[in-house]
């Protein structure tokens, strides 16, 4: 995978349906799959690398089984949203379109799919780990935008997918892609409350200061870096 991909990520937010009309000859399993993995993997690196930074030059001590917790949790929970969306989504979806009588595959269905929301999922889990942890009421303001965004631009993936044309067809079509977002958007809200349970619940190592001078440090770095919602 070259940078190519950036340039068709942000044609595909400017003009979705004409873009991916272009892209239905690239279809690709294998791509699909590595767009998603990008999309979700590199923010969570990019994001724990920065607090890797910031706590060095913030003079705190780093728990490297606390670091370790932390990037486990992320992992999780971005990895269930890849595992939702790839394989629940898209065979949910392509079954109900083959109802309509669609006229695409699977393989194109998930590559015009993965191009259609990698580029919001990425910004969304950026973004969201660094809201999540500080301020919870706009990291769901955040998810809920997400959301919608995600239901916009993988109906057009769908509708360019199956060549629907029906008013009727596209209206059913709409109906499911919505409800389907939002299941899975109850499941990753669920995996996440599930997980900062079990994290404060001590099934993950938690973080430990260490007595002398950058005891304090450590305090303020980990309050910045890590406070979650009690």
């Amino acid at each position: 995978m070259n940078l190519n991909f950036v340039r068709v990520w942000l044609n595909v937010l400017v003009s979705p349906g004409e873009t991916l009309r272009k892209e239905k000859n690239n279809a690709s399993l294998l791509k699909a799959v590595v767009y998603f993995l990008f999309s979700s993997v590199v923010p969570v690196l990019i994001v724990n690398f920065f607090w890797l930074v910031f706590a060095f030059f913030s003079g705190a001590p780093v728990k490297f089984d606390f670091f370790v917790s932390v990037l486990y949790q992320e992992m999780v929970i971005v990895l269930s949203i890849l595992v939702l969306i790839l394989f629940f989504f898209n065979v949910i979806t392509f079954i109900v379109a083959k109802f309509f009588k669609g006229k695409g595959n699977i393989t194109t269905q998930a590559y015009l799919v993965s191009l259609a929301i990698s580029p919001i999922l990425f910004v969304l889990i950026l973004l969201g780990i660094f809201l999540f942890l500080a301020y919870f009421f706009v990291f769901l303001l955040l998810f809920i935008i997400a959301i919608i965004l995600i239901s916009y631009y993988s109906t057009i993936a769908l509708l360019e997918t199956h060549e629907f044309n029906k008013v009727n067809q596209i209206k059913k079509l709409i109906i499911v892609v919505l409800v389907l977002i939002l299941l899975i958007f109850e499941l990753t809200l669920t995996l996440t409350i599930l997980t900062v349970f079990f994290s404060s619940a001590g099934f993950f190592p938690k973080p430990q200061t260490t007595p002398g001078a950058n005891q304090e440090a450590y305090r303020n770095a980990y309050n910045k870096l890590y406070h979650t919602v009690t």
